[in-house]
């Protein structure tokens, strides 16, 4: 087990070394196909390049709470979520830890290595019991070459990653706290208007995760839009009252 499982700590997932999955074939090319045709990022192409990626595909369990890969593993497969909840994350040398994305079915990982060949670039855990779908990158590369279609699809979605990564340095470098958090209320919260109450099943501790500060940061500010009525807050649970008092901030 790597030396970094003492420092994962985040959302309550208990490190378990990734050995354990289980990995089995899909239930013929068709089931794998139609998985792959629902990540938004394939879903344009054929039928037919479908079908041959998923003749390459495997299909892997992991528990809740077991580690997928670490950073700097060797970047040798791209995974594709079926169901499950998957958190993305870099872990700091004195056990801190960022949250960098949660990902759910549909969204796919470990791209940027098939791509480049080089390591593994965050931490990955699952925070549900999850399923992927799992391509070598040997393989992988060897079908994307003869497929102009799908290359395009698959820079375009790393394109919005990458965009996505950008705007997460801008909210580190230009906003405080106050706002940081206030954004990540929202962006949790989904399409909600003004009038609804939204239910956000997170912990402080993933929340500070998330927004880049200790735990103690976060209660301080959360208790400070409770008292303004804008959310309550309960264990492991906190409701959003009023989205457009929180939109304020940024």
């Amino acid at each position: 087990m790597h030396a970094q499982d003492a420092n994962l700590r985040g959302g309550g997932c208990q490190a378990v070394t990734t050995e354990s999955y289980r990995t089995r074939s899909p239930q013929g090319g068709s089931e794998a196909r139609d998985l792959l045709a629902a990540v938004p990022a394939l879903a344009p192409l054929s039928r037919d390049d479908l079908l041959d990626l998923a003749g390459s595909a495997r299909r892997r369990s992991y528990a809740k709470g077991q580690v997928i890969f670490y950073r700097d593993d060797p970047g040798d497969s791209l995974h594709i979520i079926v169901k499950g909840e998957v958190r993305v994350m870099l872990p700091s040398p004195e056990g801190e830890e960022v949250t960098l994305a949660l990902l759910g079915p549909g969204d796919f990982f470990g791209d940027l290595c098939l791509l480049d060949g080089g390591p593994r670039s965050a931490t990955t855990i699952a925070i549900k019991a999850t399923e992927t779908l799992v391509v070598e990158r040997n393989q992988f590369m060897q079908w994307l070459q003869s497929r102009p279609a799908a290359a395009v699809a698959i820079l375009t979605a790393v394109g919005r990653r990458l965009r996505a990564a950008n705007e997460l340095v801008g909210e580190f470098a230009f906003l405080d706290v106050h706002c940081r958090l206030a954004k990540k209320l929202l962006d949790l919260s989904g399409s909600a208007a003004e009038g609804d109450q939204v239910e956000l099943h997170f912990s402080q501790d993933e929340l500070a995760s998330m927004v880049g500060v200790t735990r103690e940061s976060v209660n301080k500010h959360l208790q400070f839009f409770k008292r303004r009525g804008a959310i309550e807050v309960h264990r492991r649970r906190i409701v959003l009252r009023s989205v457009e008092y929180l939109r304020r901030f940024v």
